[in-house]
């Protein structure tokens, strides 16, 4: 019994005497999740069997701008910090550029979309012919698709 104190009483003043300086000192488990995007995402769908013309860029803070070509319209606004949280993982998550620059098990496909999208540098481009080939890449369209006009 008289150990067991011991050592607790030289915890205590190794940690600076009331065990908040262990606290301080002791890394955090889990970083904290940001809340932007690490870059611009832009969009554009075009084709389809009623030929849509569309864009939607989304800016790092969660704002974006949806154009409609056929119509000359233009929208803005901006996602929540769900939303903005949920594209950020979805666009960060490895598998969704490896779903983007995979090649097409079809070069054209009849009334089928065509997706350009563009993250920072980077430019891809892909149709989308009603497969179930890039789920990462439809869950990002899925969740623009969601939250915007687009």
């Amino acid at each position: 019994m008289a150990r067991h104190r011991l050592i607790v009483v030289t915890l205590a003043l190794a940690c600076g005497g009331l065990l908040g300086a262990c606290a301080k000192s002791a890394t955090p488990t889990t970083a904290p999740t940001p809340t932007a995007i690490q870059a611009p995402v832009t969009m554009t769908r075009t084709g389809g069997f009623v030929g849509v013309s569309q864009s939607i860029e989304v800016a790092p803070d969660g704002s974006w701008t949806y154009t409609d070509m056929r119509t000359n319209t233009t929208e803005h606004g901006t996602l929540t910090a769900a939303q903005v949280t949920q594209l950020r993982q979805l666009v960060g998550d490895p598998s969704f550029v490896e779903q983007l620059t995979k090649p097409s098990g079809k070069d054209v496909c009849a009334d089928g979309f065509h997706y350009t999208i563009s993250m920072g540098g980077d430019t891809s481009a892909f149709e989308d012919c009603g497969g179930n080939d890039r789920p990462a890449v439809a869950a990002a369209i899925a969740a623009l698709t969601d939250a915007t006009p687009f």
